[in-house]
């Protein structure tokens, strides 16, 4: 009994203690924040009186919401975003017909984007027959249309796929069926791509009047992924062909760098040269390092007249000189640009058209395949061995040369797009085969800033005629001259980038 009634002392104890230090904290934390309120005038004898008032009772002022400067910048940030927003396009409708010689699929989109498309080849062990995508970037689809896959009724053409590449990239694929040949077309107001799928020969190319078809895909109708094939068995809609166009840029927007590019020289490199032909001429046997040198030399002459930038040729006469020694010329003489001039050749004889190159760096771990099995890489890397492209020091310095793709691009575009519209005023006929890519020593090795440009086919009876007329030549060259003085009108029109000036230490 007695250890109990101690026990209940010390516990009682204990909680009289804890309430006097609650109360002791509670007036201490009062004193600290209270007002002093003096009081209202009266006479002599009144005493000066203190309110003590908690600080969770008084109605103190909201903080300021930010200085102007602050406001401002806020205002801007959200003024950027909506921007960047509104820049974004909207893949709105697809639409395809059928005719007797081809099918035509039209891509409905909300404004101008850029449009790069390539070829996929059948894969027999997954079941996935030859496959055309088209990248719209920036672009979203409309929620319909990502769906899943879209039945197409007909053998050209078996499905679609819309998806989203990217953040930015809305990706649309066709399986193809019976087709032997493909283009993409771009139309305007409103902006249409316009695929056809034929099987030998292509219709005329579209123009902005052209009706929209009525019908289109059925949605959610493709469908489970077609049965595996097996491995012995190809019939005729899933045979492997070639991949003709891995890769094709194409863009009619406005032209614009990221970043400010000082051009004072340009290196213009006229391809072949001395015991390497090049291409030639089936009827009047025609050699490529001819047409090129006199393309390069009536180029030299034209930009001479219209801007004061230094120009120099690598080769100035029918002589043979390496693609190292090139690349060692360009950057001996610390050139800032480089336009290389070729003429295009395939076997089949009904190519033709104008096409600009650029660099594809990701390509160098297939440079020993692609130089055996592409005829256009083995003629642009004669005499290169493909093992240089796997060694340590070309792979370090080729992390320098993908910094030069974004300009190498804006160049290649506007080349492409001036050297098209000056051909296609005299020679209607001539097709624009856009912007691609693909492993070129020179590009890399000089490592600068550069395109590789394909003005016409050799190989074709009416381009090969027309590369043997000097007017020919004449326009070929001034279209290279437009598409490069464009490029350095749009580099003087890039702002230079403001630095951030440093903090400064704050006074004490």
């Amino acid at each position: 009994m007695r250890k109990k009634k101690i026990h209940h002392v010390w516990v009682l104890a204990l909680f009289l203690w804890g309430g006097a230090l609650q109360a002791s904290v509670k007036q201490a934390h009062e004193k600290r924040h209270t007002t002093r309120l003096s009081p209202q005038k009266s006479s002599s004898k009144a005493r000066g009186v203190v309110l003590r008032v908690p600080s969770h009772k008084l109605r103190l002022p909201r903080p300021a919401q930010g200085t102007p400067q602050q406001k401002a910048s806020r205002s801007q940030q959200n003024l950027l975003r909506r921007r960047r927003r509104s820049k974004i396009r909207i893949l709105r409708d697809i639409r395809y017909v059928q005719y007797e010689r081809y099918t035509r699929v039209v891509l409905v989109v909300s404004g101008r984007v850029q449009i790069e498309e390539g070829e996929a080849p059948a894969v027999v062990h997954q079941g996935l027959p030859p496959r055309l995508y088209v990248d719209l970037t920036p672009c979203v689809p409309l929620r319909k249309w990502r769906t899943g896959a879209m039945a197409i009724q007909g053998t050209r053409l078996r499905r679609i796929r819309v998806g989203r590449h990217t953040r930015k990239t809305t990706r649309v694929v066709f399986e193809l069926g019976e087709v032997g040949r493909s283009q993409v077309s771009v139309l305007s107001d409103p902006v249409r791509i316009v695929i056809d799928l034929a099987d030998r020969d292509l219709p005329p190319k579209p123009t902005s009047k052209m009706k929209l078809p009525s019908a289109q895909p059925i949605l959610g109708g493709g469908g489970q992924r077609p049965t595996t094939l097996r491995p012995n068995v190809n019939p005729p809609e899933h045979r492997i062909r070639p991949s003709k166009r891995p890769f094709v840029l194409r863009y009619d927007g406005q032209l614009k760098l990221p970043f400010p590019v000082r051009v004072q020289r340009l290196a213009i490199d006229a391809g072949h040269g001395g015991r390497e032909d090049g291409a030639i001429g089936l009827r009047t046997r025609l050699r490529e390092k001819k047409v090129t040198l006199d393309i390069a030399r009536r180029l030299v002459r034209w930009l001479r007249t219209r801007t004061s930038i230094e120009i120099f040729l690598t080769r100035d006469r029918d002589q043979h000189i390496s693609i190292s020694q090139r690349a060692l010329l360009v950057k001996r003489k610390a050139a800032d640009l480089l336009v290389s001039i070729h003429i295009n050749a395939n076997r089949d004889r009904k190519l033709q058209g104008l096409a600009t190159y650029l660099l594809n760096w990701d390509e160098r771990f297939y440079a020993s395949q692609l130089m055996s099995s592409n005829a256009l890489m083995a003629r642009e890397n004669q005499g290169v061995d493909p093992r240089l492209f796997q060694d340590v020091n070309m792979i370090l310095s080729g992390m320098q040369v993908q910094n030069h793709s974004v300009v190498s691009r804006i160049l290649g575009v506007a080349i492409q797009r001036s050297m098209y519209e000056s051909v296609q005023l005299g020679y209607p006929e001539s097709r624009d085969l856009g912007v691609r890519s693909g492993l070129f020593y020179l590009l890399f090795a000089a490592e600068v800033p550069g395109v590789l440009v394909e003005a016409s086919f050799l190989t074709n009876p009416r381009e090969e005629r027309l590369l043997g007329t000097p007017k020919y030549r004449q326009t070929i060259a001034e279209g290279i001259g437009k598409g490069i003085l464009k490029f350095l009108e749009v580099a003087k029109k890039t702002p230079a980038v403001r630095r951030r000036p440093s903090p400064q230490p704050r006074q004490k």
